[in-house]
């Protein structure tokens, strides 16, 4: 934060104990803006005692505490109470642009399972993570409230709560909203409950379109030579589309069911704060209430320079296969992005004419530092891989095949880097395997032009587990999701939707605070 921010920054310490984190934010703050001026430090907790020993300690510290233009402030209160925390920012003149707090989070279990010379020393209540860790459980409280005194996570679901409260925490460029420490293990928990309280509207995937086109080109003889082994490239093309077009739609309706789900349980607890806004169904993308948009079935003849057939597809692609399973899918991010398939007409070894003219009349926009290569993905023949099975490659030589030498040719493609260790433009491929010939005297021009029988090609048109067309569409799509995440941060976007919930380690490693923006 520049100083004219912090001049007038007001940051809460709740279950301050000691005062020690207080006192060293008060302390920075006081060296770095010196006394008076509006920026406002406000420390409370519960206990009498902690708090006397809290002020003590701001006194040797010689600060002027509690005054009506201190600083800082030192005060009893308990964080349960509405009326007390919209006090503490009164005292600080407006909502906190900055929560700290080391809240109790220990489970009672675990507590109770502490040696009997630690307990002597301690206070239950500034440790156990219940609202009153002096008492027994209750048994008529309800689930939740059991669950969250089981795991220690009842402070820090009132932390969540009072996030949201606009009459105590506002946001600031700059800081996060909320920093606060838990126990060992508690991290998923922690900031899964803070996800979860999130207000519904702000819970949607992120939905980022992604500038400029990516291209998979089938290579194969389509027109002399188009079911045989050599093109089984392109055999996969048109049934890839089909999938492709399948997965959008079904991205669509998971989107608008995660849309229903939330509006459902905003309609629950529409008495939390923030929660009285509706879901939105329409995205700065992405109208969720819209039919989707028609899609083509099939390849199209292209008219032009380089011949063959092509199709278009503004598709949704989600940032990880998990989200069609996950439990919280509101976690990810899904791509807007436009994938041109493209089968040149044009024979093997003159694929590269062919992508080339392809590129140039479909007015695809490359900057001087992004080579059309990089947005290329080729599904190829490869002998050395048994048929059924297809891996990806990322740059490196033809290894022989004609159609992908004559690609790097013409787009000038480096097999290898300029320069030890740099980065350089690449052609991706998906290998296809069809295997070689193990009749005697077959012969490996013959065999690649040799047609597939009918259960090979079945497992080329057919998406189901661990046939060609699953794998190759597996392969297609991590290209498209690693292509898009790259494209995004270089369009500067955020790739991750949650990463205003996160967590942080201490000096040795741990995983420790949770840091929400």
């Amino acid at each position: 934060m520049d100083p004219s921010q912090l001049e007038h920054v007001r940051v809460v310490d709740l279950c301050t104990g000691s005062g020690c984190i207080a006192l060293l934010v008060a302390d920075a703050l006081r060296t770095r803006l010196g006394t008076g001026g509006s920026w406002r430090v406000v420390a409370c907790d519960q206990s009498p005692q902690a708090v006397e020993l809290a002020q003590e300690n701001a006194v040797k510290l010689s600060f002027t505490i509690n005054e009506p233009d201190s600083n800082l402030h030192i005060v009893q209160a308990d964080i349960f109470d509405d009326a007390a925390m919209d006090q503490l920012a009164s005292l600080a003149g407006g909502p906190f642009d900055l929560i700290l707090s080391n809240p109790p989070y220990i489970p009672r279990r675990e507590w109770l399972s502490l040696p009997a010379e630690v307990k002597q020393h301690e206070d239950p209540a500034a440790l156990i993570g219940e609202r009153d860790a002096t008492s027994p459980p209750d048994p008529s409280s309800n689930g939740r409230q059991d669950h969250l005194d089981r795991m220690g996570l009842t402070f820090h679901e009132r932390l969540a709560h009072l996030l949201y409260r606009s009459s105590f925490s506002t946001s600031t460029p700059g800081l996060p909203r909320l920093v606060a420490e838990y126990g060992k293990a508690q991290h998923a928990n922690v900031e899964r409950l803070h996800i979860h309280l999130t207000p519904p509207k702000d819970r949607l995937p992120k939905i980022i379109k992604v500038s400029g086109q990516l291209v998979v080109i089938g290579v194969g003889n389509a027109t002399t030579h188009p079911n045989t082994r050599h093109s089984i490239g392109q055999i996969v093309l048109d049934p890839l589309l089909t999938s492709l077009v399948e997965q959008d739609r079904s991205v669509r309706s998971r989107l608008r069911e995660v849309r229903d789900v939330l509006e459902q349980g905003r309609l629950v607890h529409a008495d939390r704060a923030g929660w009285d806004v509706p879901v939105p169904s329409h995205l700065p993308n992405l109208d969720l209430d819209a039919p989707p948009p028609p899609l083509p079935s099939s390849l199209l003849k292209v008219t032009g320079p380089s011949g063959g057939w092509t199709a278009t597809l503004p598709l949704l692609i989600p940032s990880s296969p998990r989200f069609f399973s996950s439990r919280n899918p509101e976690d990810s991010t899904v791509y807007q992005v436009n994938v041109l398939l493209f089968k040149p007409a044009h024979a093997m070894n003159r694929s590269g004419v062919a992508l080339k003219a392809f590129l140039a009349s479909h007015g695809a926009e490359y900057s001087s530092d992004r080579p059309p290569s990089d947005d290329v993905l080729v599904l190829q023949d490869e002998l050395d891989l048994p048929f059924g099975e297809a891996k990806r490659r990322e740059g490196g030589s033809a290894r022989g095949h004609n159609g992908v030498r004559d690609i790097i040719a013409r787009l000038a493609i480096p097999v290898e880097p300029t320069k030890k260790g740099q980065e350089g433009p690449k052609l991706s491929r998906v290998r296809i395997g069809i295997g070689r010939p193990t009749g005697k005297g077959t012969r490996v021009d013959r065999w690649v032009l040799s047609p597939l029988t009918e259960e090979e090609m079945h497992s080329c048109k057919t998406e189901a587990e661990g046939t060609v067309l699953s794998q190759v569409q597996r392969h297609t799509l991590e290209w498209v999701r690693e292509r898009c995440t790259t494209l995004t941060r270089e369009m500067g976007a955020d790739v991750e939707k949650h990463d205003r919930v996160s967590s942080r380690k201490d000096q040795f490693g741990v995983l420790r605070t949770v840091w929400v923006s």
